[in-house]
């Protein structure tokens, strides 16, 4: 029977444990996360360095689950390709991997000193990567300090597992270890808490190092099963990148179960050499190394077998912004990277509109096909633009710094401000339309048209030039050109010898569009 005052520093070390973890997490991504959106906004993810940033990404963040769920996002966009996602998804998860070496180094001595410098720095310190800093060693100092209690409970022998149970059924038991960290990390919707905690218990030597290693080799697996899941909601590309995951992540598996059953011993090698604590992070780094090697070998046939499970339906489902899971899943470092590239997404589809309309509006009948390829283009940004709503106002259910809040606002802004844009566009070739078909146009007209046309498109440009990391353009200057085209604008509508309202509100229309391209370039000035 083990005393009740026993049980209570055990309850709180593991509920200690749980926190610093998490909190762990949103400092890592609140320190690394300007440095890895700043650096994803300005990088478009190919195929040569999606690799190298899901790595990034899944050291800074040290979130699979978060990161996983970001790219399948992007991928249900139609921002991002399968191949490329799947190079990602690569790189996410052997940058994670760095988590169990945290728990090599006995530092629960330091972790007191850890809390005093991290509340320090943390609660009176304004600098604001100080502040951001000292929340990292603040989280180390948690973690330690929630591992230190949980060891001090179990060394007691009377919680030692007896090795009787397991003697003789290795293979069901290393079988039954493995589903169980699939079971487990899938309720628990986190690979890096059930590794945390198994780590913890394997320190206090209540556990073999077999069964240690089955169950990381399926802690992997169980949130992909989980984004697996959440994907069916998306489009195919989704659901195909979401298959992939579990597929690299269960590539491991089956050898991990031959070689904890017959070739255990050699760990024990691995022990002698590189010590103890070093084991499950060494074992665990290697196994998703082993996934990526073997993805990398078969990706082909791999793809053919992703391609024949979910093969391309008849009618096509369209691309889509989605945030998988719920609000408090999601890291704001990487939804917002998620919601940076969907605005680039819709800022081309307005470039789109502008190359149609400009070769529409410089003949006077103008094409059918090509009205109705605007037109098209105007409802895809009505469509992104409310689900980009939809998406920042589920991210701004969760905690978010200062920094994070004005961010989501102004994507969310920058998202209105280009679908009002693509409205006004769509207003201004159905007025166009109709002034042909009941009035005709003048050529004369039309040409001066076409040229305020260009310069609506320029003034377009250069507000739009400031939508990644700093502002490239000189307020003032910015506003002087606005109040000049809307000048120049008037000018054309009161002074025209064309008496049409169509043709007045076509001028409207460009001068209704010159206005929100200018709101477009306050939202990202105001970030």
């Amino acid at each position: 029977m083990i005393p009740i005052e026993r049980i209570w520093p055990l309850l709180g070390g593991v509920a200690l444990f749980i926190f610093s973890i998490n909190f762990l997490v949103l400092s890592m991504q609140s320190l690394f996360g300007e440095v890895l959106r700043g650096l994803n906004a300005k990088t478009v993810i190919r195929s040569r360095n999606s690799f190298l940033m899901g790595l990034l990404s899944g050291a800074s963040v040290l979130s699979v689950y978060s990161c996983t769920n970001m790219i399948l996002g992007l991928v249900n966009s139609g921002i991002v390709k399968f191949s490329i996602s799947a190079l990602f998804i690569m790189g996410v998860n052997l940058g994670a991997s760095i988590f169990p070496w945290l728990f090599t180094f006995d530092l629960s001595h330091w972790s007191y000193l850890f809390l005093f410098i991290g509340a320090v720095g943390h609660f009176f310190i304004r600098v604001l990567a100080v502040k951001l800093f000292s929340r990292v060693v603040l989280g180390v100092g948690f973690l330690y300090l929630g591992l230190d209690l949980c060891i001090n409970f179990f060394n007691s022998d009377t919680l030692r597992i007896p090795t009787s149970l397991v003697e003789g059924h290795e293979f069901l038991s290393l079988l039954i270890a493995i589903i169980l960290g699939v079971l487990v990390s899938y309720f628990l919707n986190s690979t890096v808490l059930l590794i945390g905690l198994f780590m913890a218990f394997f320190y206090t030597h209540n556990i073999s190092v077999e069964l240690s290693c089955a169950v990381m080799a399926g802690a992997s697996l169980g949130p992909c099963i989980k984004l697996y899941l959440n994907s069916k909601k998306g489009n195919i590309e989704g659901q195909r990148s979401a298959l992939f995951n579990i597929i690299l992540n269960s590539l491991s598996i089956p050898s991990a179960l031959i070689y904890l059953t017959f070739f255990s011993s050699s760990l024990a090698l691995v022990q002698s050499y590189i010590g103890l604590n070093f084991v499950l992070p060494f074992f665990y780094t290697v196994l998703n190394a082993f996934n990526i090697i073997v993805s990398l070998v078969f990706f082909k046939f791999i793809r053919e077998i992703v391609f024949k499970m979910i093969p391309t339906p008849e009618i096509k489902i369209p691309q889509r912004l989605i945030a998988f899971g719920r609000s408090d899943e999601l890291i704001p470092a990487t939804a917002l990277w998620q919601g940076h590239k969907e605005m680039y997404k819709l800022k081309s589809i307005v470039d789109r509109m502008f190359d149609q309309i400009a070769i529409y509006i410089s003949d006077t009948e103008g094409s059918p096909r090509q009205l109705a390829k605007i037109k098209k283009y105007e409802d895809i940004t009505d469509r992104i633009s409310k689900e980009m709503e939809v998406f920042i106002r589920s991210l701004m259910e969760n905690t978010l710094n200062s920094s994070q809040a004005k961010e989501s606002l102004s994507i969310l802004f920058v998202a209105k401000e280009f679908e009002a844009i693509a409205d006004y566009l769509n207003n201004f070739v159905t007025n166009k339309t109709k002034i042909v078909i009941e009035e005709g146009l003048e050529e004369v007209h039309l040409e001066r048209i076409v040229e305020l046309l260009s310069k609506v498109r320029s003034f377009y440009e250069i507000c739009c030039e400031n939508l990644g990391a700093g502002v490239k353009s000189d307020p003032l200057e910015i506003r002087d050109i606005s109040n000049e085209l809307k000048e120049e604008c008037e000018n054309l509508r009161h002074g025209n010898e064309n008496p049409s309202l169509l043709y007045s509100d076509m001028i409207i229309s460009l001068r209704k569009v010159r206005s929100h391209c200018y709101g477009l370039y306050l939202a990202r000035l105001s970030q």
